[in-house]
């Protein structure tokens, strides 16, 4: 089973990270990984990376990196990894 990682970096709006959060669908099992920026005192690239790294560190075959300030539509992840699928699927036929 696919599994995708939801990086969430957060800097003080926690409610916009809930709504966020709240937001999430997919068919796919997903595992959240909020990133308070001022505990580990990271620059929001800094953020990003660490989620990324908890992503995989985590075994997530993706990592979808959020602002605080987002919703997704319901299909967007899953169609987010269809689509990324589809695309490494090319990269390997060639």
């Amino acid at each position: 089973m696919v599994k995708v990682g939801v990086v969430i970096p957060v800097l003080s709006q926690y409610k916009m990270a809930v709504d966020l959060i709240a937001s999430l669908r997919s068919r796919y099992t997903l595992e959240t990984f909020i990133v308070p920026q001022y505990r580990h005192q990271l620059p929001l690239s800094g953020a990003w990376n660490y989620g990324a790294d908890e992503c995989w560190r985590k075994g997530c075959d993706y990592a979808l990196i959020c602002n605080d300030d987002i919703l997704l539509s319901p299909f967007a992840i899953d169609n987010m990894v269809k689509a990324l699928t589809y695309s490494s699927s090319l990269m390997v036929a060639t």
